[in-house]
This record gives structure tokens, C-alpha cells and sequence, in this order.
């Protein structure tokens, strides 16, 4: 689109990363499965996301999405948790993928949205569209943590470091700092982010919140 500040998510989408679940060996049931919000955690609430080379160079607005499955067994019970990032992309292809709108791309019905994971998993099918081809479509507990996952370990509170892919038009790199109202005022402590893992069975992570600053 011409200009990402304008963007408000009614014109179409397409899809360039994935790391959605595979089967784990010895695992009873989906919750023992390996998910990338899994590979989420363990990495610290980082994931390295290559903006593709060979899409259009403009600008965009990118969807971050994660989908949280615990109580998806019953209608509406699965959780999204969005968040949008408008992107200048520089350089680039001639790539044009066929895409996708919301509402629409979902429906509360899909396989990968109304689906109980406290039983046996056979398959999973992440909603909305497939990756398109110039994405990558990654295997849940595949691989270590890599590129800007690296600069963080679990136990330690999270530091700002720039993705790879060329985002802005000025020739610098989109940095990935969190907005200054979920900042934590104490940054050596060990604190999630909003809407974070911050417990649970096998979680080894921060098990205290940021404080949120109100915003004004």
C-alpha cells in the first residue's frame, strides 16, 4: 500500500511465516506436543522472522499473530493475541501473493482454531492461508533459537535487538523495543510482557509481569 501509517487491516493479506505444531515423540496428548508458542518460550519471547527477499518493496502492515489452544475445545474458546506493525520493505522482488481478508480468512469452526488439545493430536492445520512460497513455513521443536532469540535466555529479562530482512525505507532495520507504556521500570528483573507465558506446567521462564505504565 502507499502508506503504512494508513493502514487499517481491511485491504488483503498474505501469509510469510509459520511455527504452528509437530508430533512429539512419547507425547500422550496435544499438550505435550511440541507448538511455537512453545518455541516462543523457550527462546525467551523472541522469534527471528526474515521479511522474504523477493516481495514488493512499499509499504505494509505486519500481523504477529499468536493462538492460544487451551480452551479451544469449545466454540469461541480459542485466543488470539494480534499485534501490527507498519513496515517499509526496500529493495525487493516482483512477488505479488494471492491474498486473504478479515474478517473472512478465519472461521470459528477451522480445525486449527476449535480443537482440543487435552486429547491425542494427530494432525494440525494452523488457520487462515498457507504460507506462500517465498515464506518459510518452520517445525515446531525443530531447531535451537537463532538470529535475535539468541540474545536472550530464559531467566533473563529480554534486551531490543533489530530482525533481519530489510524493513525501513531509510535504509536502517526495524528495531523490535516494545512500545515505552509495557516498558518494565525495573530492567534487570526478570519480568514477562503483556499477554506472555508467566507460569505453568514445565515453564521455566520469568514468573513475574512487567509493570504496565498507564498511558497518558
Amino acid at each position: 500500500m502507499p502508506d503504512a501509517s494508513k493502514a487499517d487491516g481491511s485491504t488483503g493479506w498474505f501469509k510469510i511465516f509459520s511455527n504452528s505444531w509437530s508430533k512429539k515423540s512419547g507425547g500422550r496428548v496435544g499438550d505435550d506436543d511440541n507448538w511455537g508458542t512453545r518455541d516462543l518460550n523457550n527462546c525467551c519471547g523472541k522469534m527471528d522472522v526474515k521479511i522474504p527477499d523477493d516481495i514488493q518493496a512499499g509499504d505494509y502492515l505486519l500481523r504477529a499473530e499468536a493462538l492460544a489452544l487451551h480452551t479451544a475445545g469449545q466454540a469461541g474458546g480459542a485466543q488470539f493475541y494480534v499485534s501490527c506493525y507498519q513496515i517499509t520493505v526496500a529493495g525487493g522482488g516482483n512477488a505479488a501473493p494471492a491474498t486473504v481478508k478479515f474478517p473472512g480468512a478465519y472461521s470459528s469452526s477451522d480445525p486449527g482454531i476449535r480443537i482440543n488439545i487435552h486429547a491425542a493430536v494427530d494432525s494440525y492445520i494452523a488457520p487462515g492461508p498457507k504460507v506462500y512460497a517465498g515464506g518459510i513455513d518452520k517445525k515446531a521443536g525443530a531447531s535451537s533459537c537463532s538470529g535475535c532469540e539468541q540474545t536472550c535466555k530464559v531467566g533473563t529479562s529480554p534486551s531490543a535487538v533489530a530482525p533481519s530482512g530489510k524493513v525501513l525505507g531509510d535504509g536502517s532495520e526495524a528495531s523490535s523495543e516494545a512500545p515505552a507504556d509495557t516498558a518494565a521500570e525495573a530492567p534487570e528483573a526478570c519480568a514477562a510482557a503483556a499477554y506472555a507465558q508467566c507460569g505453568g506446567n514445565g515453564f521455566s521462564g520469568c514468573t513475574t509481569c512487567q509493570v504496565r505504565l498507564p498511558v497518558v
